[in-house]
């Protein structure tokens, strides 16, 4: 049995959450998706994936609350984390983007011990913003070239259902 427990802003993390639950119950595994204000106990669970977008530089504070709460579980348990961000569009890479926002809450959380790490894009939407988020996003993605209006999915799919089949033989290649 997998959780798959997630924190979103504007919705593309809880889509990327669904996604990877569907590919994972394809292949014969009993998958619950939830927001982590939806889960409760997580004892029951063989794998625990872990997923939040980067948010200004970080993790949301409510995933890193969960992580806390569920600490002595996670450690115990087989643990996949993923994250959505735009950063490939700044020209950065998974390894960097690793190293850069996961590393830290590794570093934090001594018992998360991931055994994959998936970073995938996200969607870059102008019409969901705040004023400050949007005058933000704009100036950030136009001194890198990229839109500056409109709704941009940059996630790859294809790359989700690799990770996914990663994680189905960790959980022994049902």
């Amino acid at each position: 049995k997998v959780l798959i427990a997630y924190d979103t802003l504007h919705g593309s993390t809880a889509e990327t959450a669904e996604f990877l639950g569907k590919e994972l119950g394809r292949k014969g595994h009993t998958v619950d998706v939830r927001h982590i204000a939806e889960v409760g106990d997580t004892i029951d669970y063989e794998m625990l994936i872990i997923g939040s977008p980067v948010v200004v530089g970080k993790w949301t504070d409510n995933m890193l609350s969960f992580i806390q709460r569920h600490h002595q579980v996670i450690s115990q348990r087989q643990v996949a984390i993923f994250t959505t961000c735009l950063a490939s569009l700044w020209g950065q890479k998974a390894e960097d983007v690793i190293a850069r926002y996961i590393a830290p809450i590794l570093v934090e959380f001594p018992g998360l011990n991931p055994v994959s790490i998936g970073v995938f894009g996200g969607v870059l939407d102008f019409e969901l913003y705040t004023a400050d988020t949007k005058a933000s996003m704009q100036k950030i993605a136009g001194a890198h070239g990229g839109p500056v209006e409109g709704r941009h999915d940059y996630r790859d799919w294809d790359a989700m259902k690799r990770w996914v089949n990663d994680l189905n033989n960790l959980l022994g290649g049902k």
